[in-house]
């Protein structure tokens, strides 16, 4: 369900259901986020390519660890060592390695802040998760 007014709160569920509502009116807060950059973590992101936020939240993920492209348990050697070190990333550099906190706080994640799937607001996908993006989407 998509929603374009005002601000947006943005919720995701299995079996690919993503709800995009009116945050101002459900919540009383201002959502910094525009809508473009909430379809493109919740639809391309999670529905579209399966990637988890990369923060921490409460609650756990229905789904194992080892399903997450862009999660690890490991913070030695995480399933995207192909890509540790210096990455270009949108115009500019960023260091890929693990950074504690991605879904839950004992999970890793690829880069401090730098993704759509931490903080949505300007950022692009990490080079983690455009690639799974290209993967993905590269079947079709």
């Amino acid at each position: 369900v998509l929603v374009n007014a005002g601000q947006y709160a943005a919720m995701y569920w299995d079996y690919g259901v993503c709800v995009i509502a009116d945050f101002d009116r459900i919540t009383g807060v201002t959502n910094p986020l525009t809508f473009e950059d909430i379809v493109c973590h919740e639809l391309l992101g999670h529905t579209v390519s399966g990637l988890w936020d990369e923060y921490v939240y409460n609650g756990k993920p229905n789904v194992p660890v080892s399903r997450s492209p862009n999660c690890d348990q490991s913070g030695q050697g995480p399933k995207w060592y192909d890509l540790v070190g210096w990455q270009s990333h949108n115009w500019s550099w960023v260091y890929v390695g693990a950074y504690q906190g991605c879904a839950m706080s004992s999970y890793f994640r690829p880069t401090e802040q730098h993704c759509k799937m931490n903080t949505s607001a300007g950022n692009p996908f990490c080079p983690v998760c455009r690639r799974q993006i290209i993967r993905v989407l590269a079947q079709y």
